[in-house]
């Protein structure tokens, strides 16, 4: 009977969530997660596998998110509900980096900064996505806050390129984020030779953006590549 009973209030709360998310009632999420937090942080309240943060980082605003943030550090030593995936294997964090704000990123990765690091089924990290969708500002924020206590002799690469072979550098220069492309290319200028899924090096894909030689303002960026191309 314990057991039923513990089922039917999981599945109370769950429902509840997923009602208060449906609303945007992020007031009551949070409200939810300080006075139901065992049952409601690992509460899965759609298809998609989403826990309300997952929703909240993707629907709601960022004080709300803080403030759920908040309540996880304070009711969880280990923070365990910042580092649930999906179906997708994105974490809130993923989230953060691809459609929501600075400040979400940086109180997710403060708390667990290793979540920077973690991969989803496309092979992807939070600071590639922040690459993919132009996010200069988290690319950089979450590389700084991520990467603190990385060894220089024995830099962590693994975040910067997905399972079909595309690199952070690739996207940027694909996508025309040129000012972040030469910011990857400042920290990882490795990257350089790196091929693509079709064997195509960044330099190719440069040379196939004529908005690039337009004006002057990018010949101090094609200056760098060509000289790190020089010593790779």
């Amino acid at each position: 009977m314990a057991n039923i009973e513990k089922r039917r209030q999981k599945l109370d709360v769950r429902d509840d969530l997923f009602k208060r998310t449906m609303e945007g009632n992020w007031t009551e999420v949070v409200k939810i997660y300080n006075q139901h937090y065992r049952l409601a942080h690992n509460a899965e309240i759609n298809k998609s596998r989403d826990t309300a943060l997952h929703l909240a980082v993707s629907l709601g605003p960022e004080n709300k998110v803080e403030e759920l943030d908040k309540i996880i550090s304070e009711k969880d030593e280990n923070k365990e509900a910042l580092k649930i995936e999906n179906k997708d294997r994105n974490n809130p964090l993923h989230l953060a980096a691809s459609m929501g704000t600075l400040r979400m990123c940086i109180c997710i990765a403060e708390a667990v900064p290793e979540l920077g690091k973690a991969r989803n089924n496309e092979g992807e990290s939070p600071l590639f996505l922040a690459a993919l969708h132009g996010k200069t500002d988290i690319f950089l924020c979450l590389h700084r806050i991520c990467f603190r206590n990385s060894e220089p002799e024995q830099p962590d690469n693994s975040y910067y390129r997905k399972i079909s072979g595309e690199t952070i550098l690739h996207c940027a220069i694909k996508r025309e984020y040129l000012d972040l492309a030469y910011q990857i290319l400042c920290l990882h200028p490795e990257l350089v030779t790196c091929v693509d899924e079709e064997g195509i090096w960044p330099l190719r894909l440069l040379a196939d953006k004529p908005s690039a030689f337009e004006s002057g303002c990018h010949l101090g960026w094609w200056n760098s590549i060509i000289y790190h191309c020089k010593c790779y």
